[in-house]
């Protein structure tokens, strides 16, 4: 197992899979990889996976993937169009849910979904805060200056933003597909 997606998905049961190689990859110990857990709160549908990012550039740094892509898809024109509405509409909840927790000047989202070092990458979409630290003269100074190492952020930060995040995602991503 290379892929964080997919350890992820082992960890927390959405996959099948030996969770001691999730556990390797990600260097944590499976209870600790479900407290980055965002958003499903209910595995048994679940269609997208959110969490917080294991190698945050900021608190609120969530990653936000379709469950189907830690299957096969690696491009987003992998998607059909309903499924790739569906994951914008949950990039939509997620930077939503951080908006009205964190109130940053703004909420940037990527996705670059390239091979580093022979790991195997999956569709995924970044959402992240942007606080005062990562302000610059342009939208490139985010990218071009952000830390080429993860920030170092308070796991209990984390945590107790996961928890009021699972609330908030679970009640938007409820009234986004209510529709359905």
């Amino acid at each position: 197992m290379s892929c964080k997606g997919c350890a992820l998905s082992v960890a927390i049961g959405l996959a099948p899979g030996d969770s001691t190689g999730a556990e390797n990859l990600l260097n944590m110990k499976a209870d600790d990889i479900k407290k980055y857990l965002v958003y499903p709160s209910d595995r048994e549908n679940a269609k997208f996976i959110v969490n917080h990012s294991f190698e945050p550039l900021t608190l609120g740094h969530l990653v936000v993937q379709p469950v189907k892509c830690q299957k096969s898809s690696s491009q987003i024109h992998d998607l059909d169009p309903q499924e790739t509405q569906r994951l914008f509409t949950v990039v939509q909840a997620s930077s939503k849910a951080l908006q009205e927790l964190l109130n940053p000047p703004r909420i940037y989202f990527w996705s670059f979904n390239e091979q580093s070092n022979g790991n195997n990458w999956h569709l995924h979409v970044h959402v992240a805060p942007r606080f005062t630290s990562l302000r610059g003269s342009g939208w490139l100074y985010f990218l071009d200056n952000a830390p080429k190492k993860p920030v170092s952020v308070d796991k209990d930060k984390i945590e107790g933003l996961v928890v009021q995040l699972r609330e908030k995602m679970s009640r938007i991503v409820a009234n986004y597909f209510a529709s359905e």
